[in-house]
């Protein structure tokens, strides 16, 4: 449930009185009319018998035509353009221009556009919504008649905030249905909890959450959310508490209410959506050997193609076919853990021996590879030579904030926890209100 509140940062230190509000109404007064008025009525009959000689109309000026659309499926930058009649001249040099900021062969159906063409019918801007970002701005180059000039530009949004609440019932993206990203906010708050919960096997029905969002509005109208501020998980009856610490670059990301950082060594699962079909086990019956063996890893059943993430930090030690783990690979990390993933049906660009690769970052897809009877993740994590249990490997934290950066967090966590409470008053308030009406 998505519940609007019409602050900003700037508006934290009135906070106090935020159950005050104030209507300005707009006065406007009618002048009398001249008609109307004894001392000019003479005048005005005076004027109206004088004849005015009547001048032709002057023709108006041709003018620029505006053309906005949404981008059609399987349509390219040849075909928009020369569908409004530009030359295939033209777009080669809209082509040519482009090229320093983006490559219009990678547009997307569904975005966006905008055109101008002059009087005469040639072009004079187009412009594209690349992401809910930024835009690229062809436009005619003043100093060569047949060229362009490009430009990236932001778009620059109004930042409103909202809570939103909810509670789960089957899963975090149904109990998120009534938002505008259901999807992505599903995917955010998992993530910023990512070392905490495991939202593909610790989810609970009844587990509950609110989050302090940004919201970009644009023309007067949602067009997407900003970053969550605040977040409060209560899983399984326990609290986990999330806030955005703005910091420098390295210390940018998540803390808790403490100021410890939510960001461990190893991710609680390398993928987000999935289900443990096979625990670890020193003896386990293989569905296809049909003997008992040790299963030294977590089975995650997913579909075919699901990306799978990085547990941590590290270098790819191996990626390729390895008996029956079909294909697989293999990451050291510097804490001296190496982790496994097996079965997979394929490898991520720029995955190869040797390269570099960050927490979190999409190293391959789900597949059914080697020894496999379906679609699975065979996850691994190997230290010092003994494979351990990945669902109780205990994470490692990296270094807490220093003095004077736990100061900052804690000066930004007060700030950001009264935008929140003052959106839950808010909210509470307008919910005594309803029940008092009804």
């Amino acid at each position: 449930m998505r519940y609007k509140v019409q602050t900003g940062f700037a508006a934290i230190a009135l906070l106090a009185v935020l159950a005050a509000v104030v209507f300005v109404q707009d006065r406007t007064q009618t002048a009398p009319s001249l008609q109307s008025s004894p001392a000019i009525a003479p005048l005005a009959a005076e004027a109206a018998a004088v004849q005015e000689p009547v001048m032709a109309a002057e023709p108006e000026e041709p003018s620029s035509i505006h053309v906005q659309g949404i981008l059609k499926r399987g349509e390219t930058l040849a075909s928009l353009l020369s569908r409004y009649g530009i030359s295939a001249k033209t777009v080669h040099a809209v082509n040519l221009a482009g090229k320093k900021v983006f490559n219009f062969k990678q547009m997307r159906a569904g975005n966006p556009y905008s055109i101008i063409i002059s009087p005469e019918g040639e072009l004079e801007n187009y412009e594209y919504t690349i992401d809910g970002f930024n835009k690229v701005l062809i436009s005619r180059n003043a100093e060569d008649p047949i060229g362009f000039i490009s430009e990236n530009v932001p778009i620059v949004y109004d930042i409103h905030y909202s809570i939103i609440t909810g509670t789960v019932e089957d899963n975090l993206v149904n109990s998120l249905s009534d938002t505008l990203e259901p999807d992505r906010l599903a995917i955010d708050l998992s993530e910023i909890f990512a070392w905490d919960i495991d939202f593909g096997t610790d989810l609970r029905k009844g587990d509950s959450y609110e989050i302090l969002i940004e919201e970009r509005w644009l023309d007067g109208e949602l067009k997407r959310y900003g970053r969550i501020l605040v977040a409060h998980f209560k899983n399984n009856g326990q609290l986990y508490q999330a806030h955005y610490f703005s910091g420098n670059k390295e210390a940018s990301g998540y803390y808790d209410e403490k100021g410890r950082p939510l960001r461990r060594g190893f991710l609680s699962s390398p993928l987000r959506y999935k289900y443990i079909s096979s625990r670890f086990s020193k003896s386990r019956l293989h569905p296809i050997l049909k003997t008992r063996r040790p299963h030294l890893g977590v089975d995650y059943a997913a579909p075919t193609g699901t990306p799978v993430q990085a547990a941590s930090d590290g270098t790819v030690r191996f990626a390729g076919r390895k008996g029956g783990f079909g294909k697989l690979i293999i990451l050291k990390h510097p804490t001296g853990h190496e982790t496994y993933y097996a079965h997979l049906s394929g490898f991520a660009k720029d995955i190869s021996k040797d390269s570099k690769v960050t927490q979190g970052q999409i190293i391959g897809y789900v597949g059914s590879t080697g020894l496999s009877t379906g679609s699975h993740l065979d996850y691994r994590v190997k230290f010092r030579g003994r494979f351990l249990d990945p669902l109780k490997l205990k994470s490692i934290r990296p270094d807490p904030l220093s003095d004077d950066l736990l100061a900052m967090f804690k000066s930004e966590m007060q700030s950001l926890e009264a935008l929140f409470h003052a959106a839950r008053y808010a909210v509470l308030k307008g919910d005594l209100k309803d029940n008092s009406s009804s």
